[in-house]
């Protein structure tokens, strides 16, 4: 049972990720200030500091690892995408694009591309050429619906 979680972080925890790599499990958060930690997770539940990065400038809304555990991507209130090392928090790349915060993301299982979601209902898919991410090449988006049509089919 995880027990370290109330004090991962000095003010709110707004995201969480678990994740794998060759040495076990992974846990990412992201707190309200922008500040992402890894942290590897023990047989009884206990938490050990990995990393941390603090390349957001507002809150961090969603995180995700790959299928691998070698890229952890973190999406925030600051509408960036930051892909990194999750046992260094080295930045590898700074995904911008998006019109409004990142909702969400997640890897496809093979890692060839990571899908976002921003607040504003658009949703891209950046490609992975090479091992790296790459600029999306289009935003993909579901056509709004009617005022009043909410929750209808």
């Amino acid at each position: 049972m995880i027990t370290d979680l109330p004090y991962a972080h000095p003010g709110e925890t707004k995201a969480l990720a678990f994740g794998r790599d060759e040495r076990g499990v992974l846990l990412a958060t992201g707190d309200a200030a922008g500040l992402v930690k890894v942290w590897r997770v023990g047989a009884a539940g206990e938490l050990t500091p990995e990393a941390e990065s603090d390349g957001h400038t507002a809150a961090v809304s969603s995180l995700a690892f790959s299928a691998d555990g070698r890229t952890l991507a973190s999406g925030g209130y600051d509408r960036t995408v930051f892909l990194s090392d999750p046992l260094t928090g080295q930045e590898r790349a700074a995904l911008t694009g998006h019109a409004d915060r990142v909702m969400r993301l997640q890897f496809l299982p093979d890692s060839t591309a990571l899908l976002t979601v921003g607040r504003d209902g658009s949703t891209r898919r950046w490609r992975a050429t090479g091992g790296a991410i790459t600029s999306p090449p289009a935003t993909l988006s579901a056509p709004p619906r009617p005022r009043g049509m909410i929750g209808k089919n």
